[in-house]
């Protein structure tokens, strides 16, 4: 009997001591790209584990209203910005059960001089941020903020 208890609280300690920490999901790497399968545009999310070899999870999402040329020009916290031939466009990527993804255009490709980040485009020579409102699924421009583009003139 005593074998048993023993057994027992060892495999209980075995299996607490194998399972995966809550905070697992904060270490993990989101990876984005675009890639076409068989001519359909797609958002590939790659979740990779902390020793960046094994991958957690990938997920395709189909893209719609953009280019064949569309590629991911910068990428903060919140947004992916992406740009084609023609335009450049916002992407928010937070999203969730979500059937497809459609970028939002800000600007025009012949009007952006520069960007920094994926929220700052510099657009007929003044800067102006972006930003996606999650509760009215609009993208809003603003003036840009001082400190950002401090830190941006620093960088040269």
């Amino acid at each position: 009997m005593k074998k048993v208890i023993i057994v027992t609280l060892f495999l209980l300690f075995v299996q607490v001591g194998l399972r995966a920490s809550e905070c697992y999901h904060y270490h993990t790497k989101k990876n984005y790209e675009i890639v076409a399968i068989k001519g359909i545009l797609l958002l590939r999310i790659s979740v990779k584990d902390p020793n960046d070899i094994s991958i957690v999870s990938q997920e395709d999402i189909p893209m719609v209203a953009v280019g064949a040329d569309i590629k991911i020009i910068n990428r903060d916290a919140y947004n992916l910005l992406l740009a084609d031939n023609n335009a450049y466009y916002l992407l928010a990527i937070e999203f969730y059960d979500v059937d497809h993804v459609k970028p939002v255009k800000i600007a025009d490709r012949k009007d952006v001089k520069a960007t920094f980040d994926a929220d700052l485009l510099c657009i007929q020579g003044k800067w102006f941020s972006f930003s996606f409102d999650p509760y009215t699924k609009k993208i809003v421009k603003g003036a840009s903020s001082e400190s950002k583009l401090a830190e941006f003139l620093c960088r040269f």
